[in-house]
Parts: C-alpha cells; sequence; structure tokens
C-alpha cells in the first residue's frame, strides 16, 4: 500500500487532468489486491450536495455509492455519515453504518473505510474502499489513504481552478476582440511579456511575428512618442501616478494608428516593481473625430 501511494503521489504531481488523475489513482490502489472495492466520487458542481462518481473499480454497483447531503432519502448511511461529519469512518461489513451490500455481496464481513475529500472546509467529494473481507486494518493503513485523499483534493481543486481560470482567460480575449482591443502582461524582472491575441492585429504584426519583450512593443510607437510613454511607465513604476497614456504607432505600411493604454503595476513584497498590465485599445477612430 505504501508503494502503491507513493506511485500515485507521482500522478498527483504530474498529471493535468482531473479524470486521468482518478482513473490513475483507481487503477494503482486497485494493484496492491486487499481492496475489492474502491470508489472516488466528487462534487458535480461547487454549489451542489450530490456527489458523484468520477472512478470506480470493484464488485458492487457503483450506484451505491452515489449520495446527496441534501437528500435524506439518497445514499447510504456510511458514506453519508463521513460526509456530515467531516471524518473517516470505518465499518466492519455487517454495522448498521455499512452499505447496505451484505445480502447482496458474496464477500461478505469486509471491512470499509470512508474518508471525505475536505478543501478549506467544504465537502468536495468522497474516497471509499472495501478491502478484502477479514482483512485487519492497521491504523497507518487509515493514515496512508487519509493522506492520499488529502493530496489527491489539493490536486483536483488546483487543477479545477486552472481549468476555471482558463475558461476566463478565452472569454475575456473574445470580449477583447469583439471590443477591438488587446492586453499585455509584463514580467518587469525577466522582461517577458504576455499579450492577447488581439494586441498583435492593434500594432500590425503578423500572427507568431511579435516578439515576447515590451521593446517589441515600443519599436513600433511614433518617435515623437516614445518619450512621454517612457515617461509615464517610469512615474508608475515609482507610484506616483496610474498607468494611462496615448500614442501612435506606426504600422509596416506606414500608416498611424492612435493607442490607449489604461493599467496598473504591481510591487513585490519588498515594494519593488514586478508586473505590469494595461488593456490597450485602437483610439483612431475618436482622434480623428476630435480633431476634424
Amino acid at each position: 500500500l505504501l508503494r502503491a501511494i507513493n506511485d500515485v503521489n507521482q500522478h498527483i504531481n504530474r498529471e493535468s487532468n482531473c479524470n486521468a488523475l482518478v482513473k490513475k489513482t483507481v487503477d494503482r490502489l486497485a494493484e496492491t489486491q486487499i481492496f475489492i472495492e474502491i470508489f472516488i466520487g466528487y462534487k458535480s458542481q461547487p454549489s451542489n450536495d450530490d456527489i458523484l462518481p468520477l472512478g470506480h473499480y470493484g464488485v458492487h454497483d457503483i450506484e451505491r455509492w452515489k449520495f446527496s447531503l441534501g437528500d435524506e432519502n439518497f445514499g447510504v448511511d456510511c458514506v453519508k455519515s463521513a460526509a456530515r461529519e467531516m471524518k473517516t469512518v470505518v465499518v466492519n461489513g455487517n454495522g448498521n453504518l455499512c452499505t447496505k451490500c451484505q445480502d447482496e455481496c458474496i464477500h461478505k464481513d469486509h471491512p470499509t473505510i470512508i474518508i471525505p475529500l475536505e478543501h478549506r472546509g467544504n465537502l468536495e467529494g468522497i474516497l471509499g474502499v472495501c478491502l478484502v473481507p477479514e482483512h485487519v486494518i492497521y491504523k497507518e493503513e487509515i493514515s496512508l489513504l487519509e493522506e492520499v485523499s488529502r493530496d489527491l483534493t489539493v490536486a483536483m481543486q488546483k487543477l479545477s481552478d486552472d481549468k476555471l481560470h482558463t475558461e476566463r482567460e478565452k472569454r475575456f480575449e473574445a470580449a477583447l476582440l469583439a471590443a477591438k482591443s488587446g492586453a499585455w502582461e509584463w514580467n518587469i524582472k525577466s522582461g517577458l511579456l504576455a499579450w492577447s491575441r488581439g494586441l498583435e492585429r492593434i500594432f500590425g504584426f503578423d500572427k507568431d511575428e511579435m516578439d515576447s519583450t515590451r521593446d517589441a512593443l515600443l519599436q513600433r510607437i511614433h518617435i515623437e512618442d516614445r518619450k512621454e510613454v517612457e515617461r509615464v511607465i517610469d512615474a508608475c513604476m515609482k507610484g506616483n501616478n496610474d498607468y494611462d497614456v496615448e500614442y501612435r504607432v506606426i504600422l509596416p505600411d506606414d500608416s498611424i494608428r492612435w493607442i490607449r493604454e489604461a493599467g496598473d503595476i504591481l510591487f513585490d513584497a519588498n515594494g519593488s516593481p514586478e508586473r505590469m498590465m494595461a488593456i490597450v485599445s485602437d483610439i483612431s477612430k475618436r482622434k480623428e473625430l476630435t480633431q476634424n
């Protein structure tokens, strides 16, 4: 079991997909041959009380592991008890808290361990295992399973957060494109620049032509406006004002486009500038109307 837990931790550190991580966890635990049943369930939605299966191995019907904290009649007692009390529940296969399978299961008297998957005080899921009949459970085995449950929960929460973050980024980028705007984030210490797809269009770069540095954008700025842009950046880094500047860029066909950048700067714990972010908008039409 210890070797299996170590292998699962390797999967946790390397796997970038929740479903694949759960499957690898279940498969590796099953290889120990000390379990006749392994179940990992997770919340279907953050605001939902239903725990649905993500991974399963064993002799029982997967339906018996499903439950809802919001429905007294849905789910078996031992699983709901662990979930409600946020504590590991151990049953011996013939008690009142059993999964009610003793009349149907050919493997009688199997001990069961149910561990709540908890994150920041909230129930996120459940890990349940039934061990081979008459297996004597050592407290070290429970500790190992609780340890991997904690690590698995943290990993799955991070993967879920990363997925949500990616989806938000895609929606944000789509909104920028619709508004004919773009955005960049500048790592001041490394000099590297990350940008949205709309930024290439605004500055007149072909796809994948734009260099990943702030200098790549500065080179497109009209020579008469560069000092003013650099002055505003310097003042922002010193904390004297917000970043908000208008300037001209020269496109490859020598036409001129008016740009407005507005953003902010983030400082590290020592008060040194660390990152700078800005929304970039094409204001050429507004400038043309103003000048006329």
